[in-house]
């Protein structure tokens, strides 16, 4: 295990979130493999940014004291009014410039922890492993879930009778996540030609298996920054990382969810269109000649595998070998896109 001490930086603000924090959030960190396995004189810090209305809430429930009996918590005051806010990410990465500051004066790494983020049991002990590695920057993918349907399943389920502990397999949340894939994810769906269209990530299904993904936008669940203070124009998981870990040597992509797996959980009311998606391959190819940075096509490289069971090799290699063939052929498109561009100009 990491020598490094752990700062867990979560902005949370508004009653919804906070009740998923308290439901789900909060009780899945405490899972055995999460942050009991963590020593708690190493300095390891739960640093949650929020409003006073939500501080008292989230104080007088009792997941707050067996989380205080693992890590030492600390608070800040968001500092603005959410309800007059009018950028919710904006918001969300003025508190993640707050834990970043507090993390950065104890050369801290940090996980950047959203509060309806559900985490597999093992997954901080993972990350915490893998910081011990040597590995800076670590990113994974987290596939949204129907909250409505999901948190219900969780509690009912995976909950300690007096909920203050939530503990559930990778596996496990992987065949939730299956069944309950929230309609922003399904976006991602490569061969759901009746849904429009989100380019930054796209998933083959591996029969009742689990999904290969390949996904441009990665989240920065761990970062011990080699620049302290690194400066971001938007949010975390758009210029941050590269900013704070220049050295790609640095980074890790989680490619199995065995490994660590979260999911997100999201009110129906999230649901949005995406891009229609006319042909696919052409249509990710134009969002990434005209907006992909170099990170981008570095993770679009990659497959990742989410797995709920793994009984059939085939099924996986038959959705490798699709994935492969789309991002081959997205990229040759892309790079065609690109030198017309340069021609015509």
């Amino acid at each position: 295990m990491s020598a490094t001490p752990i700062h867990i930086i979560i902005p949370v603000w508004g009653e919804a979130y906070t009740r998923c924090l308290l439901d789900v959030g909060l009780p899945s960190l405490l899972a055995p493999g999460n942050l009991p396995a963590l020593r708690r004189e190493q300095g390891n810090l739960c640093h949650i940014v929020t409003t006073s209305a939500d501080r008292a809430t989230i104080e007088k429930s009792p997941v707050f004291d067996t989380l205080a009996a693992h890590i030492h918590v600390h608070f800040d005051d968001i500092g603005a009014d959410p309800e007059t806010s009018d950028d919710r990410h904006k918001l969300q990465s003025h508190c993640n410039r707050v834990g970043i500051a507090a993390a950065d004066e104890r050369n801290a790494a940090m996980i950047f922890l959203n509060p309806d983020v559900v985490i597999a049991d093992g997954g901080i002990k993972a990350l915490s492993a893998l910081l011990a590695r040597g590995k800076r920057a670590i990113q994974v993918l987290a596939v949204r879930l129907v909250k409505e349907v999901a948190v219900p399943a969780l509690i009912g389920k995976y909950a300690a009778p007096d909920r203050t502990r939530l503990t559930i397999s990778p596996r496990e949340l992987m065949r939730l996540a299956l069944n309950n894939l929230h309609p922003l994810s399904m976006l991602n769906m490569y061969e759901k030609a009746d849904l429009d269209l989100s380019p930054s990530g796209l998933f083959w299904v591996a029969a009742q298996e689990g999904l290969v993904c390949r996904c441009a936008h990665l989240h920065p669940m761990l970062v011990h920054p080699r620049i302290r203070n690194a400066p971001f124009s938007t949010t975390i998981d758009d210029d941050y990382l590269r900013s704070a870990c220049p050295d790609v040597g640095d980074e890790y992509v989680v490619a199995d969810s065995d490994e660590f797996c979260a999911c997100e959980l999201s009110g129906m009311e999230r649901a949005g269109p995406g891009l229609p998606r006319g042909q696919i391959d052409e249509c990710v190819a134009s969002w990434l000649a005209a907006a992909g940075k170099p990170q981008h096509f570095e993770n679009l490289a990659r497959r990742i595998f989410l797995r709920a069971e793994r009984h059939d090799d085939q099924v996986w290699r038959d959705a490798c070998v699709a994935s492969d063939e789309a991002i081959h052929r997205i990229f040759h498109s892309m790079m065609d896109m690109k030198a017309r561009l340069t021609t015509d100009s």
